[in-house]
């Protein structure tokens, strides 16, 4: 039996180990797990993984095997040794891969006996999700700003969910913008709140948010586009202020200006 799990959501991928490897272990007591890491070329783990397919176990009925990165490097006779493993009864073997299998090894993909499944990148509504799906986990609320101040400081499955941790230690009924920086998660914080500042009734504040955010550099394409999404804020104006800038009218900063003093 053979699983074959590739793709750059990291987190996902392990996760998805974890579980079958569990699975097996449940199902079969006392059953012994071999890893072989191939990330750094070693004839020495070839030759193990090898002797792994080849040799049967005295002790146990089944073996079970945790090939992680075989793709990252152009190692001969692979090949051969995965398919040798698609064809033994007594052997579950887990490919696990950041990069999806390369034209040479086309046949792991194709094969229908072998069990597979993808982890892209995530990204947009996914992204999202995930993010969603992994703080509802940890009781954790977070306000909109908060959880795209989250996501734009974070990146990877991983570092979110490194950071939720940090949070839910935290204790609090709802995490704030600022809760980031004192969880040393976010040196670029101030950005969301200066951004919520624009669409909020303080004239003074919102003229000095748009002249922090100016002198950050901060995009006003990106600020103008976070602000369309705020749903207290006149989407007929908005909506107005998008047509002038595509037909070239107003510029963005002059469209925040007007929106800060309206």
């Amino acid at each position: 039996m053979l699983f074959l799990l590739y793709g750059e959501n990291s987190f996902s991928r392990l996760e998805k180990e974890k579980h079958l490897i569990e699975k097996y272990k449940e199902k079969h007591a006392g059953l012994s797990l071999s890893r072989f890491d191939l990330n750094e070329e070693n004839k020495e783990t070839l030759e193990k993984l090898k002797s792994f397919l080849k040799t049967q176990s005295l002790f146990e009925s089944i073996k079970l095997g945790l090939v992680k990165e075989p793709f990252s490097l152009p190692l001969s006779n692979l090949k051969e040794i995965f398919k040798t493993a698609t064809t033994s009864k007594n052997t579950v073997l887990i490919i696990s891969s950041f990069k999806k299998p390369p034209a040479t090894f086309k046949f792991l993909l194709n094969n229908k006996e072998i069990k597979k499944e993808e982890f892209p990148k995530l990204s947009g509504k996914n992204l999202s999700d995930f993010v969603q799906e992994q703080s509802e986990k940890r009781k954790i609320k977070i306000d909109r700003n908060t959880f795209n101040a989250l996501i734009e400081s974070s990146g990877e499955p991983f570092d979110i969910i490194n950071n939720l941790e940090k949070l839910s230690l935290l204790n609090r009924e709802k995490i704030s913008v600022s809760d980031l920086e004192l969880c040393g998660i976010s040196k670029d914080y101030e950005f969301f709140y200066l951004v919520k500042t624009l669409s909020e009734e303080n004239l003074a504040k919102k003229l000095s948010a748009i002249f922090i955010l100016k002198s950050q550099n901060e995009d006003p394409a990106k600020i103008f586009n976070i602000l369309s999404c705020q749903p207290h804020l006149s989407q007929k104006s908005l909506s107005s202020f998008d047509k002038d800038i595509k037909s070239g009218r107003l510029e963005y900063e002059e469209v925040l200006l007007s929106l800060a003093i309206s």
